[in-house]
Order: structure tokens, then C-alpha cells, then sequence
């Protein structure tokens, strides 16, 4: 199976937990397991944090540690002999505590994206549970254009609709990537941290991405979500064109809750199996498995098997 997730939290939860980053007891660790090909968004969340400066520090010993285990194993964001790759992401931010500067450290230590909030209102815009100020701010306008120096995209998976739309229009004018992480479709599930049809189109007119995320209060509301809950978002996106647009992004080790019967990414050829199920053709899945995460990214190139 080849996947490639748009956000996984196994940084953090290893590190709460005190296990290796390739313990069994992880969601998604950093392990490929036998036939697999993996390309893994590795997301460090300082947690919400209003204080930029304490978060800019647990990102620093987060960091620390990753960069640890990757020279242990001897391969710079790979690993098992290359079948897999680390992708590094920053989740929130307001580490950056107004310094735009520190964008330039995170690029150097290899950060790819960074979520401009998360749910909160912070320096740079307003995160989908609070609005504050009205949208993205001056200091979240200069962030996305030295991001785009920077070569790094701008997730907007936790901002409000405001900051979306300001930061899409900021993106044009900078040539900036946009993509969402990991949210799903508000119209199944009335969630603030899902995204609306008028989002979702945005998204499939400029070949970005939404990873659909596996955290059950978005994607069910109450109650316990299953596959087939997971398979309904995918299947509303499909309709409003986003073949090309649609990807993973499970939120591994970030939630506690999973969609029956999933207990983590070894058990997403049920997923699959559910999606065969539903009408989604092999090409459709590989798609949305690996094939439009791999091609923003500029991976495609590179196939991994």
C-alpha cells in the first residue's frame, strides 16, 4: 500500500507517552511495515499555547528529539532504507511570537508547511473558534510572503473562514501553495473546523489539497463515526470535482477516537476496501492514497513503488 498522510501528531503523542517515535502503540509511527510505501507529515504541535515564546521552546525540544532519531537512523526524513519519508510541519503558528525570522530556522531544520492558527486567534489571523481580528493580520500577510521565499505552504486547516479567504487571495498575489491538512465537509458535519462547498471548490480550482481527517466529531458529530461516515466526506468532495484535490490527512495520534473499525494506519486497507465498496475505483484511491499529496509536493517524479 502506498499512502501519503497530510498530518499525523506521532511526534507529540511519542514524546507524551515517552516511547520511541516507532513504538507499536502509536497510531502511525515512524515505521514502514512490509509492502509499504509512506510519505509521513510529521506535525509538531506545541500545544494551544498563547505564550509564542514557551511554544517556540516545545517546538525547539521537539525538534531536538526528532533530529535524533533521524540521525540515529542514519537517514536524513527517511525511513527503513527509503520506502519511507518524513515530511516536517509546524501546527499553529504562533511560535513564531511575531519574529518573522524564525520562519527562516524552521525552513532550515526542513519544515514544509505550518498552519497559520490553531482554532484560536493568534499574531498572524483568527483560528475557527474565535474571531478576533476579522480575518489574517499584517503580520500573517508578511508570514505567507516570506513563506513563500521560503518555499513552505500555508495550511489552513484550524483558521476561520475569514482568515481562508484573506490568506487565498494573499496567496495569489504571492504565489503561494495553500492546502488543508486534515478537515472534512461542514455540509455532512456542522463543524467550524470543516470546511463549506464554496471552501472545498476554492480549494479543486487552484489543484490544492483537503486531507480528509479520521477524528469522528467532524466527520459524525455525536456519537461514534465508522468508515462508512469517512467514505461519505470523500464521496462529497468527489462531487464537487476534487478528484485531483483530495488526499488523507488522519490526524494519527492526534485524537484518541478513530472510525470504527479503525485502530490505526495499519488498518486502513479497510478503509479501502469500504471506498471499493462505495463506487471509488483504483484510480480514484490511488489518488487520494498518495498520487495528489505526491504531486504537490513534487514527489511524483519520485513514485514510491
Amino acid at each position: 500500500m502506498r499512502l501519503f498522510d497530510l498530518h499525523t501528531d506521532t511526534c507529540t503523542r511519542a514524546l507524551q507517552k515517552g516511547v520511541p517515535f516507532t513504538d507499536a502503540c502509536l497510531h502511525a509511527p515512524f515505521v514502514c511495515q512490509k509492502g509499504e510505501r509512506l510519505v509521513q507529515v510529521a506535525a509538531i504541535f506545541p500545544g494551544h499555547c498563547r505564550d509564542g515564546e514557551r511554544a517556540w521552546q516545545v517546538w525547539k525540544q521537539t525538534a531536538d528529539a526528532l533530529l535524533g532519531w533521524q540521525r540515529e537512523q542514519g537517514e536524513e526524513n527517511g525511513m527503513d532504507g527509503g520506502r519511507g519519508r518524513l515530511i516536517w510541519a509546524v501546527e499553529d503558528a504562533n511560535l513564531l511570537d511575531g519574529r518573522e525570522e524564525r520562519l527562516e530556522i524552521l525552513a532550515e531544520n526542513g519544515v514544509k508547511l505550518i498552519g497559520l492558527t490553531w482554532n484560536y486567534s493568534n499574531g498572524l489571523g483568527d483560528g475557527a473558534l474565535e474571531d478576533c481580528h476579522g480575518g489574517l493580520t499584517f503580520f500573517g500577510k508578511e508570514c505567507i510572503r516570506q513563506m513563500t521565499a521560503l518555499n513552505m505552504a500555508v495550511d489552513l486547516a484550524h483558521s476561520s473562514e475569514n482568515t481562508f479567504w484573506q490568506a487565498c487571495r494573499e496567496a495569489d498575489r504571492r504565489g503561494t501553495q495553500v492546502l488543508v491538512s486534515h478537515s472534512n465537509v461542514r455540509r455532512l458535519c456542522d463543524h467550524p473546523r470543516n470546511l463549506t462547498d464554496e471552501q472545498i471548490r476554492e480549494l479543486v480550482k487552484r489543484k490544492a489539497l483537503l486531507g480528509i481527517c479520521l477524528y469522528p466529531p467532524h466527520l459524525h458529530g455525536e456519537g461514534q463515526a465508522s468508515v462508512e461516515d469517512v467514505v461519505d466526506h470523500m464521496a462529497a468532495v468527489l462531487e464537487l470535482g476534487g478528484e485531483d484535490c483530495l488526499a488523507l490527512g488522519t490526524d494519527f495520534d492526534g485524537v484518541e477516537l478513530l472510525p470504527t473499525p479503525l485502530i490505526g494506519r495499519q488498518s486502513l486497507p479497510l478503509l479501502r476496501r469500504e471506498m471499493a465498496r462505495r463506487g471509488i475505483g483504483p484510480v480514484q484511491t490511488e489518488k487520494i492514497f498518495f498520487e495528489n499529496a505526491a504531486r504537490f509536493f513534487g514527489l511524483s517524479a519520485q513514485r514510491q513503488g
